[in-house]
């Protein structure tokens, strides 16, 4: 059914609907409902004022901060204490959330970006970031979560007045030309490198993709090619060798390309850096790569996130100068972590009174609010993926998410609408096939993680994301590959993917080599006539 396009009463109501709902939890007057009528400026005022940011230099690719940041070290610090002014506005600690090692701050205005610095009053010294500021989820309060920089969480406590540094002054990753080659830390070291929140391109600054980019594995070449500014997920239960195969592409660009040709970034787990360095020094590839790491067994998830973050910005660095970069994000659980953190944040704060399921319209459809939120969370990682137009240099990052997780089982569904729509069962029988099939998905789904392998290591359930996560990441990126449940435990260090349950969604014909263009739709043709033999 079509959806009547939204008109300006209908976000008015929708904001009338927040603001009488925090009235009668007394938050605000009655008299503040309507807050963005002209007969209340100071509630609008409140609620939307703040400073534009920066203009982006002419021919640059204007980046938002609409999402996330990253952690600074101590020593960075000092070089913002000059960014305070009796002019910045002054925020509060309200809220300290130790088990997720995040703060919630109290009077950070709807139009502070994520990333923005927040300063020692008494010292100028940042000692925190904005790294998701929550207007979104309750447009009626003036809050963001900040994550601490390190060595000082001990300063954030609550109550604890601060300051938000002066307009464009950011947390920042390291440039390419500091974060290239394997010594090089992935920690910023000056004021003068790239911001970590950045939006993702718009449409209008992309143009389409229709060169390969060569993985190096044959069945994925063949079945399921990737395009040069491609977004591609890397599925599969724990140990079903994603790492693998990610090294095994890294290792197919070995160094005899000519110069000035991929350059790439890799995000991995501490556990796994001394791997990765291996296949990199393999591959000759040590100048022309950049690995950043985090510890899963010590940082939280915010610092995780922040740890993508950094790789996606150093990546964008290589793409916004008009270069062609491939980045690798090993574990996506950290950002899905910090997420689902700071929505049980919000939901304690409010009391369950979030209005997350309500409605909202999104690109013509309406879903609940919690969806349309975590779509855009989620996007702002995997859509970073991008081929520039030639206005903005031509340049190209092609993404890797690897996702420890499986999708929905179409085999299952299947199953199920088979047992429903079989006529000769009694109501008896179809009920308890039905059950059945409900505790062999459930145990499937419980067990998923519980194998060793390369991607385990002892880990537990933590770091397995849930099947719903799975299939909202699977809706946002240009398509997926799912690797067998059969390759863990394998002795030798090979893999098998799933060709049924992996695609792209750029079309096979745009984006394979040309020499084995017509080979692959002709192996997706027949590969399709032999599931459709076996049902």
């Amino acid at each position: 059914a079509m959806v009547p396009a939204a008109t300006p009463t209908t976000y008015l109501g929708v904001a009338r609907q927040f603001v009488m709902k925090a009235a009668r939890r007394g938050r605000l007057s009655p008299r503040h409902a309507v807050p963005f009528s002209s007969t209340a400026p100071a509630a609008r005022a409140r609620l939307l004022a703040c400073p534009p940011p920066p203009p982006a230099a002419p021919g640059a690719l204007a980046h938002t901060s609409r999402g996330r940041a990253s952690r600074l070290l101590a020593p960075s610090a000092r070089c913002f204490a000059s960014s305070a002014s009796s002019s910045s506005p002054s925020v509060t600690v309200d809220l300290v959330r130790e088990d997720d090692a995040f703060v919630v701050i109290r009077g950070v205005g709807h139009g502070v970006p994520a990333g923005a610095l927040l300063l020692d009053e008494n010292t100028g010294d940042a000692v925190a970031y904005v790294a998701y500021n929550l207007k979104d989820m309750d447009p009626t309060e003036l809050r963001a979560i900040a994550l601490p920089l390190s060595g000082a969480a001990s300063v954030l406590e609550e109550g604890r007045a601060l300051r938000l540094a002066e307009d464009g002054v950011v947390a920042r990753a390291p440039s390419p030309d500091q974060a290239f080659g394997v010594g090089a830390g992935p920690s910023p070291s000056d004021a003068e490198g790239l911001p970590l929140f950045n939006d993702y391109p718009g449409v209008d600054d992309r143009q389409p993709i229709s060169e390969n980019f060569r993985t190096g594995v044959k069945a994925v070449d063949a079945i399921v090619p990737v395009g040069v500014g491609q977004s591609m997920l890397l599925m599969g239960k724990s140990g079903s060798r994603k790492t693998t195969l990610a090294l095994d592409v890294l290792l197919a660009h070995a160094s005899n390309e000519v110069e000035g040709g991929f350059k790439f970034v890799y995000a991995c787990d501490t556990k796994d850096l001394a791997r990765v360095r291996e296949a990199v020094s393999a591959a000759g590839l040590e100048s022309r790569t950049a690995i950043v790491t985090s510890d899963a067994a010590r940082n939280s998830p915010g610092e995780r996130y922040a740890c993508v973050l950094r790789a996606l910005a150093i990546a964008e660095g290589v793409r916004d100068a008009g270069g062609d970069a491939v980045v690798f994000l090993d574990d996506l659980s950290g950002p899905v972590e910090f997420w689902e953190a700071v929505c049980r944040c919000e939901s304690e704060i409010t009391g369950g009174q979030d209005g997350m399921e309500e409605m909202v319209e999104v690109d013509g459809m309406l879903i609940a609010r919690f969806d349309a939120l975590q779509r855009q969370f989620f996007s702002n990682i995997l859509q970073r993926s991008a081929r520039m137009n030639d206005k903005l240099g031509g340049g190209s990052l092609t993404l890797f998410g690897l996702l420890r997780g499986e999708p929905m089982r179409q085999d299952k569904m299947d199953l199920g609408v088979k047992i429903l729509k079989q006529q000769n069962l009694s109501a008896e029988m179809r009920e308890k096939l039905l059950r059945a099939l409900a505790e062999q998905v459930k145990d499937s789904s419980h067990s998923s993680n519980s194998d060793g392998g390369e991607d385990s290591s002892g880990r537990g359930d933590r770091f397995h994301v849930s099947t719903r996560t799975v299939e909202e990441f699977k809706s946002i990126s240009d398509g997926h590959i799912l690797l067998c449940d059969s390759n863990v435990g394998r002795g030798e260090d090979t893999y098998d993917i799933v060709p049924s349950l992996s695609t792209t969604r750029l079309g096979v014909g745009r984006v394979a080599a040309p020499e084995v263009a017509d080979l692959c739709s002709s192996l997706q043709l027949e590969l399709q006539q032999s599931l459709d033999a076996s049902a």
